[in-house]
């Protein structure tokens, strides 16, 4: 008995490790900034399955200097160096959306499209206190696409590069250091471990996570930082990008924790449809309905549980062209169906408002023996954590939070 334990036992760890290893992750030494371009990292090959960078930035000293940040630069050469050897500059990117096209070869480069949530005080604050960065890359052919989030500033690049050499990212910035580097490579299914929308509504969000006939869970603790039961996680049903919408872009459904959920205009409907209008409801296909279990108090121990961190389940899955996600948190159930667009894939991010998310984890019923894994994510040259509420205007909330 003790050797099958024991052989049991070595297989469990094969496979932890196994498990662990799926992606490739490497630290970088800290970056420490002066002058512009008067440091940089070497650099990261820009490969067909996708790099994702993330760090702490931090500016020298408070100021108002938008361009004391990180950023990045898209080049090659024969040594991986900016101004190395044959070196060929494609892209520079700054974290407060200012590009430019390098030296050589660069006419076609574009910045994709760019976003902005909060102001710019809000912005260099966090740089100012440090804040976290994350920078998504990916190549397709002689193309590749940067993604990069810096205190709620966001800009997606599409940019040529030479179809025969390898591409790389390196880091530089202006009067900031950068610490705790890490390039995780090859991890295509990486979804935020926290988000953070304290400042505001949708600050952050998760990368999409895609919505099929296997059932996805996600659990999450839900911090809130305001008094309000609408202040807390919400999730986002969508199909396209965010934070960052398309013309193809459709918002199928936002629903907050504490039983409220709305369709902007456009998606479902030419008129916002929210969860108070049942009639409105019924004629766009949706289903909504909210409960209450035995741990269930009042609005007032509902509120306090979000503030102290209250834990919140979230089920999804697709049945034909129809989505129902259930959220179940400090003692309230909300369930809601939802129509979705014929033969395209649908995807959940969650978000907040003036609220910090945590402890986040996503697994998905694979197989009709129950394993899990982590589910497909949506499009990877998408935002990881990312922000910008382009659907609703500020009237538009005021209505919203006066709801309850």
């Amino acid at each position: 008995m003790r050797k099958i334990l024991a052989i049991i036992m070595a297989v469990a760890l094969v496979c932890s490790f196994a498990l662990t290893a799926s992606a490739a992750e490497t630290t970088i030494d800290d970056l420490t900034c002066g002058a512009f371009w008067s440091a940089h990292t070497k650099g990261i090959e820009v490969t067909t399955e996708g790099i994702t960078i993330t760090m702490t930035a931090k500016k020298a000293a408070p100021s108002a200097n938008n361009y004391e940040a990180p950023v990045w630069i898209a080049f090659s050469s024969d040594n991986q160096l900016v101004n190395g050897e044959n070196y060929a500059e494609y892209w520079v990117q700054r974290s407060d959306i200012y590009g430019w096209a390098g030296g050589a070869g660069n006419a076609d480069n574009t910045v994709a499209v760019n976003g902005f949530s909060g102001t710019w005080d809000i912005y260099n604050q966090k740089l100012a206190d440090g804040t976290k960065v994350t920078i998504y890359a990916i190549r397709t052919g002689d193309t590749i696409t940067v993604s990069m989030e810096c205190a709620g500033m966001h800009s997606k690049v599409t940019l040529p590069v030479a179809a025969d050499k390898p591409a790389y990212l390196a880091l530089t910035g202006e009067q900031c250091t950068m610490t705790g580097i890490k390039v995780v490579a090859g991890d295509k299914r990486t979804v935020a471990s926290s988000i953070d929308s304290s400042t505001g509504f949708r600050m952050e969000y998760t990368q999409g996570i895609e919505v099929t006939e296997k059932e996805v869970v996600i659990t999450a603790t839900n911090t809130s930082k305001a008094d309000n039961n609408w202040n807390g996680l919400i999730w986002i049903l969508y199909k396209g990008q965010l934070p960052i919408p398309t013309a193809d872009t459709d918002i199928y459904w936002i629903e907050r924790p504490d039983n409220y959920g709305w369709s902007p205009a456009g998606s479902l409907a030419t008129d916002e449809i929210n969860s108070n209008n049942s009639a409105a409801m019924e004629a766009a296909g949706v289903t909504h309905e909210g409960t209450f279990d035995a741990t269930w108090g009042s609005w007032e121990d509902f509120k306090a549980a979000q503030q102290a961190g209250a834990k919140v389940t979230i089920s999804a899955k697709r049945e034909s062209d129809v989505v129902t996600i259930t959220m179940q948190t400090a003692g309230m159930t909300n369930k809601v169906s939802v129509p979705v667009k014929t033969g395209e894939p649908a995807y959940l991010t969650l978000s907040g408002d003036t609220a910090v998310i945590t402890n986040i984890e996503v697994t998905t019923v694979n197989n009709d023996n129950n394993e899990q894994t982590a589910p497909k994510t949506g499009d990877e040259t998408t935002l990881l954590p990312a922000a910008i509420a382009l659907v609703l205007s500020a009237s538009a909330l005021v209505v919203l939070k006066k709801k309850h």
